[in-house]
Formats: structure tokens, C-alpha cells, sequence
């Protein structure tokens, strides 16, 4: 079956929808980003303990308004102007406390949940910070909470790591180029893996066995992972194909840009070691450069995707596509914000601010006036 609207073909293909994209938004819904945050926490070294944060790992918007930020162990909650009002749980071993904090996400409207890679432990709170419930995820080591699906199941994605021991052992029969592969687990609510989606190649390493060096390609291309509703977006950004994965794991849509992939040149390796220079080793880049690094799913059934944060760029741009995979719309925001969430008219989002300082921040969202159908454009009408 196939369905072609102003922007977009729509393929069936054994099951898995395939939606195929021009690389064009002439028609594109004008959706905008707050120029300056309506909030913002953590902007002085000189305010109390509670407004400073060491290293933020996520941040999203409680029902009544106000802020949860995870930072390093901690979860502190703050008021919708910003004021500190209490912290979740405290670094230990019991009940409600953290050792580390490796996922913050919202669970279904009145729950939130915290994943701990140490003590390979997810916790629930209420959206006022009660107590819900711990779990312990048997054999869970090296994961990495990227959100719920649904109110059982939640994505993983496995840390790539390597054994320190047998990469010296091996060190002089070491290929200059090896490619690491990754996948994502699915677990349930109560503690059990349910499915794996991949493996799919992951982070690119170069190997220079003189002088005993290993490490990233510049501009390697790795595996992007992000949840998008009821599933799991997982795949390379070698090219700009978005892979959607079921509950239990099966292929259910592929995403495609027509957009072909760029060979990096010399001008890309100067703008590195403008950026940084402390790469000046003499490190091959990736073949091709990454055509996207980041995917989430918003408040209402969007998908988000962001190109490759190129260095010495300070924007940004962002592909939207509605549930059926088409095209809403294409924006910019600042390149130094990691977004953590997207709400209805909002965006919650950390960045690093002067003087390295950790920074969270709410900044508005402005959809426009719909012309797609649906809820703000993300709800297609195409029948797939």
C-alpha cells in the first residue's frame, strides 16, 4: 500500500510502515522557541547549595508547574518561579535514596521514576514526592535508563564498554578501526527483561598501536537511542533513517529524510580544534559525518529529531514529524541546551552557563496554528 501526500510516501513493506520524507518544510507549520527561558535555576556560584548543581542529569516539569532536577545523587523539586522547595530522597542505600542517578522520566500522569545504575535499582515517587515503590533490575549492569513505554515497560540502552584488560593483552593485533556495537533492553515493571532491540553499530574507535593510543573517530557515528510514546527509536546516524521499535522490540515503522550523508573535509577538522584544541592528535575522521544525535518523543505524540550539533555552530536545528512520520515542522534552538523534555508549550533543558556553571531552564514553546489535523499537528490523519 501506498499513500503520498505533499512531503511524504507512505509504504507498507511486510508489516513495517515506511514513511519517506523530502528534505523540503516549504509548507511546514511555523512553530517558534522562546528567545530568552521563563526559567531558569542555577545561575550564580555566589546563591545557596540548593540553587547550584555539580552535573545535571535530567530535568522535567511536574503537574502542578514546578521543576524536578537530578544532579549527580540528588533530586531537588522547585516552586514554577524557581524557588528550592525540597529534596527527593538522599544519597544512600535505603528506600528512596540514590547512589547515583542514571534516568529521571515521568511515568504516566502522576508518577515519576529513578533509575540507579549502581545499586541497578528503579524507584517511583508520586508527582509530590512521595514513596511509590523500588525495583530491583536482576543482572542490569552498564544500562542506561532512556524512558518508560507505556506503564510496564521501559528502554535501556546497554553502555558500551571494553574489557581494560584484554584490550592491553591483545594491544599489538588490535585493527586500527573497530566499530562497537550497542542494543537497547526492554524490561518490565517488575524487574525482568522482556526483549532486545538490535544490535545496531554503535561508537566508531581508532587505534594507533605506536604510541599506544585509542579512542573515537572524530565525528563518530554511534547509535542514537530515544523513546517515542509506545516505542523505541534505536538505530545508527549514518543516515537519516529513524527506526521504531515495539514494546517487544519488533521493527514497527522506519522514518526516512531524503538527505544524503556529507564527507567531512579539512575545513571540518580545523572547526574541532577551533572548538578544542587539545585535538590536534592525528586522529582519522568518521567516512561520513552523523546526520542526527538526538530523538525524543513530546507531550503529544511528536517525534524530535536534532541534527548533528556541528562544531562552532550556536544553533541548532530540529526536524519534527508527526505519528504517521511526516513532516510538521523544522526549528532552531540554542546548541548548548540538552533538552530533557517536551511539553505542550514548553521545553525543559540544562546547560552549561559562564564560568561552567550548571544551569536548568524552561523555555516556551509556540506550535502555531495547526494545518495538519490533530492535536498540534502531531496526530496524523494518514491511514496507514
Amino acid at each position: 500500500m501506498e499513500v503520498v501526500r505533499d512531503r511524504m510516501v507512505v509504504r507498507d513493506s511486510v508489516g513495517v510502515v515506511i514513511s519517506e520524507n523530502k528534505d523540503s518544510v516549504s509548507n511546514a507549520d511555523p512553530w517558534s522557541v522562546g528567545e530568552e527561558p521563563t526559567l531558569t535555576i542555577g545561575q550564580s556560584l555566589t546563591a545557596p547549595a540548593e540553587y547550584q548543581f555539580a552535573s545535571i542529569g535530567g530535568a522535567i516539569r511536574l503537574p502542578e508547574g514546578g521543576v524536578l532536577v537530578a544532579d549527580r545523587g540528588a533530586i531537588r523539586e522547585y516552586g514554577e518561579d524557581g524557588t528550592y522547595v525540597r529534596t527527593w530522597g538522599g544519597r544512600g542505600e535505603g528506600p528512596g535514596e540514590f547512589n547515583s542517578i542514571g534516568g529521571l522520566h515521568r511515568w504516566g500522569a502522576d508518577s515519576v521514576v529513578v533509575w540507579d545504575p549502581r545499586l541497578l535499582r528503579l524507584t517511583v515517587f508520586d508527582t509530590r514526592g512521595n514513596l511509590g515503590r523500588t525495583t530491583r533490575m536482576h543482572e542490569a549492569p552498564e544500562l542506561l535508563l532512556r524512558g518508560a513505554i507505556g506503564r510496564d515497560r521501559f528502554a535501556f540502552e546497554r553502555v558500551v564498554e571494553f574489557d581494560v584488560n584484554e584490550l592491553f593483552a591483545n594491544w599489538n593485533q588490535r585493527a586500527e578501526y573497530e566499530r562497537k556495537e550497542g542494543v537497547v533492553e526492554i524490561w518490565d515493571a517488575t524487574g525482568n527483561p522482556v526483549s532486545i532491540v538490535g544490535p545496531y553499530p554503535h561508537m566508531e574507535y581508532h587505534t594507533q598501536r605506536s604510541d599506544r593510543y585509542m579512542g573515537p573517530l572524530r565525528y563518530t557515528r554511534r547509535m542514537v537511542v530515544g523513546v517515542w510514546g509506545s516505542r523505541v527509536i534505536a538505530g545508527p546516524n549514518d543516515t537519516y533513517e529513524l527506526r521504531a521499535h515495539g514494546p517487544h522490540g519488533s521493527l514497527e515503522r522506519i522514518i526516512r529524510l531524503d538527505r544524503s550523508p556529507v564527507n567531512p573535509d579539512e575545513g571540518h577538522r580545523r572547526a574541532l580544534i577551533e572548538e578544542d584544541p587539545n585535538q590536534d592528535r592525528d586522529v582519522p575522521m568518521a567516512s561520513t559525518l552523523p546526520m542526527f544525535d538526538r530523538v525524543i518523543g513530546d507531550d503529544l505524540g511528536c517525534l524530535w529529531v536534532r541534527d548533528y550539533d556541528m562544531p562552532g555552530e550556536d544553533k541548532v536545528w530540529w526536524t519534527v514529524f508527526d505519528s504517521a512520520g511526516a513532516i510538521v515542522t523544522r526549528l532552531e534552538t540554542s546548541d548548548r541546551w540538552r533538552v530533557w523534555e517536551i511539553g505542550r508549550d514548553y521545553i525543559v533543558a540544562s546547560q552549561v552557563g559562564d564560568l561552567d556553571i550548571q544551569i536548568a531552564v524552561v523555555v516556551s514553546l509556540d506550535r502555531g496554528e495547526t494545518t495538519t489535523g490533530g492535536d498540534a499537528g502531531c496526530t496524523s490523519t494518514v491511514v496507514t
